[in-house]
């Protein structure tokens, strides 16, 4: 029964994404957006998998409420994902087509989204990585972020964060302001194939 289970919530994923034709789409090399897709399509199927318990759906949006505890995380496809104020999750927020938000003083084990955007309020603790392909990435104060920092077709704007690990970018911009501390290093990847960007990147420090 459990194996059956998660196999109807994975056809359900791929059934999903086929129907609204979900797509990823870069500047970069062709290289580079096979290793995202099958990157972004393995957590999401481990993450079925794995955490038979999690929040899934395919067509709606997630809201987890303001204080809820969960040891798992949420997934959805075309939707987009609100967690409240002092909440906590112990596993990942990803989306596909969708934006996510993390309002204050919450905990997650992670974040990654395809086609949005995120956004970490104040005080947030996130245990992993937050990646995006397409899409923003803002964090505010007192935000820790115990893994990489990364997007390849948005900007980044951190303000009062600490990153534990990297800050990747390769088509974005890039601002770091009130005091943000960045154990590792920050990284700018060129486009291969290409001798030149679209527009000249920026960087705020």
């Amino acid at each position: 029964n459990w194996r059956l289970k998660n196999k109807k919530k994975i056809e359900m994923l791929l059934q999903g994404m086929k129907q609204y034709n979900t797509k990823i789409r870069f500047l970069t090399d062709k290289n580079l957006e096979e290793r995202v897709m099958k990157k972004i399509l393995t957590i999401f199927v481990l993450a079925m998998v794995a955490t038979s318990f999690a929040k899934v759906t395919v067509n709606k949006s997630i809201r987890v409420e303001a204080g809820e505890r969960r040891s798992s995380g949420c997934t959805t496809v075309n939707g987009s994902i609100v967690v409240e104020n002092d909440a906590q999750l112990g596993g990942r927020c990803k989306s596909v087509n969708g934006s996510i938000r993390l309002e204050r003083g919450c905990v997650v084990g992670g974040i990654a989204t395809v086609n949005g955007s995120i956004r970490v309020a104040e005080e947030c603790d996130v245990e992993d990585d937050i990646e995006s392909v397409n899409g923003s990435i803002r964090c505010f104060d007192g935000v820790v972020v115990d893994g990489n920092v990364q997007s390849v077709n948005g900007g980044m704007h951190l303000e009062g964060v600490t990153v534990k690990g990297d800050i990747t970018n390769y088509n974005g911009d890039i601002t770091l302001e009130k005091g943000c501390t960045v154990f590792d290093d920050v990284i700018i990847k060129d486009k291969k194939g290409n001798d030149h960007r679209n527009k000249p990147l920026e960087i705020i420090i």
